[in-house]
């Protein structure tokens, strides 16, 4: 799901999510795939990971939130 988030691949992410992935999963720098979709400016997959479950208030391990 991190690798479908960053690359912004949104029918992948959706049925990833809909397959039960973890949308707050974290990576090994504690980035979650709403983290990567915005790093990588994907508005479309950002709001998939929203209405999918994904937490807007979660850091990574620098302290770092998604928005």
């Amino acid at each position: 799901l991190q690798l479908a988030a960053k690359k912004g691949c949104k029918e992948e992410t959706r049925v990833l999510a809909a397959k039960g992935a973890d949308v707050n999963a974290e990576d090994d720098e504690g980035s979650r795939p709403l983290h990567l979709a915005v790093l990588s400016k994907e508005k479309d997959t950002v709001e998939i990971l929203i209405e999918k479950g994904a937490s807007i208030n979660e850091s990574d391990r620098r302290g770092q939130s998604a928005l």
